[in-house]
């Protein structure tokens, strides 16, 4: 190197990178950068390129690097032949709940309805009594409030063309109304009450009444709980004790079995129970001795244990949808309204004056 030559022309040109060519491992880069491209280091910065800079722009020092840590540990892609680990589809599909957690998750869960962690520890507690009592009041109650609810409807739809009849089709509005509440109450076997919300009437005389009774949304949740959403509520209830009752029925098969009389193939009668068709010709098991009774019941109480999450199940959708109908819907500016309504950071009491000499010469006033 001669005093006339520049400083810097006798170095070797720094390294190029290309496309496609396999990356070599340079001291201090970091591997597995995108198209197998290995990132031109300066002198000084032994981590390289950072991800996401182009080659000559100003390269920024990643976090930790400037505190002195290792660097992190580049995954493979999928051309090294292993998944990503801690990401990627199957990660996310790993996370993602399944539909029974989010069907769960979805179900309101009821005050007097709590999940017990183990099956007997479920059959013995109160819940499952409790959503036996809340569906079999369906069944009945949900079945006279439809007939009447649809005929209060009906009425008062064809006599709100007469003028005469405002005052019936008032009255055939609060007859769903007092369904809809009876159906709110009924809520306490499982939960608390369902609250509820009407629209105020703001215009005198029968028309300001009709006006804010017909066009009150809740009265229309009403209608949909009380008549359309009734023949599944009512599938829904029955088919849970369909399945439900005969379990319970046959846990107390040692308690009546002897006291009952089948019929055999042969269409004579005998003592027993035919856990089968009842006319005896078609499979079943015949139970008329005290070990096959006890065993049959020990079959019985097993399935029952478990069937008690689905009665629970089944009471807890059936309270879910009464709720999203019958409460009034959630207010968005609930939260705004609390904040209004709260104390302020200022306290509106009056402080009490400092004793002390006043202006007026000293002396107190």
């Amino acid at each position: 190197m001669t005093p006339d030559t520049p400083p810097g022309a006798g170095a070797p040109p720094p390294p190029e990178t290309t496309r496609g060519a396999p990356s070599t491992a340079v001291p201090g880069t970091v591997p597995g950068t995108a198209f197998g491209r290995t990132p031109a280091t300066r002198p000084g910065t032994p981590y390289g390129t950072a991800p996401g800079t182009r080659s000559g722009s100003p390269r920024r020092t990643p976090a930790w690097a400037a505190s002195g840590g290792p660097a992190p540990k580049a995954s493979r892609g999928p051309a090294a032949g292993r998944a990503p680990v801690g990401g990627g589809a199957g990660a996310a599909r790993a996370r993602r709940p399944s539909v029974a957690a989010s069907l769960r998750a979805s179900l309101r869960p009821a005050r007097r309805l709590p999940r017990q962690g183990s099956a007997p520890r479920m059959l013995l507690s109160a819940a499952p009594w409790r959503a036996t009592g809340y569906l079999a009041g369906y069944l009945v109650a949900g079945t006279v409030f439809f007939a009447v609810a649809t005929a209060a409807v009906l009425v008062g739809a064809v006599f709100s063309q007469l003028t005469v009849t405002v005052a019936l089709t008032i009255g055939s509005v609060w007859v769903v109304r007092c369904c809809a509440q009876v159906e709110r109450g009924r809520a306490v076997l499982v939960d608390a009450p369902i609250p509820y919300a009407y629209q105020e009437v703001t215009e005198p005389g029968l028309a300001g009444h009709l006006k804010a009774r017909c066009t009150d949304p809740a009265f229309y949740r009403d209608c949909c709980y009380l008549i359309l959403l009734h023949p599944f509520l009512l599938l829904l209830d029955a088919l849970t004790l369909a399945v439900w009752l005969p379990l319970l029925t046959g846990v107390s098969l040692p308690l009546w079995f002897w006291a009952v009389e089948s019929r055999q193939a042969d269409g004579t009668f005998a003592d027993g129970v035919r856990l089968g068709r009842s006319d005896g010709t078609g499979a079943g098991i015949w139970i008329d001795t005290w070990p096959a009774a006890l065993v049959a019941s020990a079959v019985f109480l097993v399935l029952a244990m478990y069937a008690s999450y689905a009665v629970v199940a089944a009471a807890r959708l059936h309270l879910t949808v009464a709720h999203c109908l019958l409460r009034p819907p959630p207010d968005p500016l609930a939260e705004a309204k609390q904040v209004l309504a709260a104390p302020g950071p200022l306290s509106l009491t009056r402080s009490r004056p400092a004793a002390g000499p006043t202006a007026h010469g000293g002396h107190r006033s």
